[in-house]
């Protein structure tokens, strides 16, 4: 492999594994109960979509890269008839063995980028026509899913305890103190309701 796409191969895992991290953060120090908590309508919650991401990762990175997919869990939402399935974790999962089966995609994730040069070839059913793709495009959709996802984590975290930042190091927002946070969003809303 030559050093561009040496270079390409460990710029796209980057930037999959900080997404991974931040979404891994946001479910650090919640209870079994805030996890499950359904936020929004559509009923996001931090166990949910941290399951999801799992799925994903064996999704894209085992079974579209005909590799082994080493995980009955996965296996199940794969074939359920549920289309939200892979969002659901019932009471008797515990948050540990949802963050354990994520962590264990990822593993299996990651030896795939390790064994499998950018150009291997890969096949995604749920793509219709587009289907017959790379490693490389796998990587590059995972970033966005993935990012895409801690996005909704970001903003389901803060309505369950008010944490908020982009990292545990990097907390990527004013430091303002809860006053200046009010007057924040009472300027944001002011904004709102005068149009």
């Amino acid at each position: 492999m030559d050093s561009e796409v040496t270079a390409r191969k460990q710029r796209l895992r980057r930037y999959l594994d900080h997404a991974r991290q931040a979404a891994l953060w946001k479910a650090e120090n919640l209870d079994e109960a805030q996890l499950r908590r359904p936020m929004v309508p559509s009923g996001t919650n931090v166990l949910g979509v941290i399951n999801h991401l799992a799925v994903m990762e064996f999704g894209y990175f085992s079974y579209c890269l005909k590799r082994p997919v080493d995980s009955p869990r996965a296996v199940q939402a794969f074939t359920s008839e549920d289309p939200m399935a892979d969002f659901v974790v019932e009471a008797d999962t515990g948050a540990a063995d949802v963050l354990q089966f994520y962590r264990q995609a990822i593993d299996a994730a990651n030896t795939a980028f390790e064994e499998l040069e950018l150009d291997a070839p890969a096949s995604v059913p749920w793509w219709g026509e587009d289907s017959e793709t790379t490693l490389e495009h796998l990587m590059l959709h995972m970033v966005g899913e993935t990012s895409r996802h801690a996005g909704h984590l970001d903003l389901v975290r803060e309505l369950i305890d008010g944490q908020t930042g982009l990292s545990a190091q990097n907390g990527n927002l004013p430091e303002f103190s809860d006053e200046q946070w009010k007057e924040h969003y009472a300027r944001l809303k002011k904004i709102a309701d005068s149009v």
